[in-house]
């Protein structure tokens, strides 16, 4: 997946979101490391459970999911 890929599919408000966590992630590494990765796995797993909630959600209706 190429960037203007990734941009659209993100759309303008995910490509704001992203941008946030980033410099939010950015922000609490310069303070604390070990918070970072933390705060970094949480959203990550988040995202993970939120995309297979929408994928079980579409098999259900008879739509292909995401993943």
């Amino acid at each position: 997946m190429d960037l203007e890929e990734t941009k659209e599919m993100l759309g303008q408000r995910g490509q704001l979101g992203a941008a946030l966590l980033v410099l939010g992630l950015f922000v609490i590494g310069k303070h604390d490391r070990k918070a970072a990765v933390g705060t970094t796995l949480v959203v990550v797993g988040m995202g993970l459970v939120a995309g297979g909630i929408v994928d079980s959600a579409l098999e259900k209706m008879g739509m292909k999911g995401a993943f």
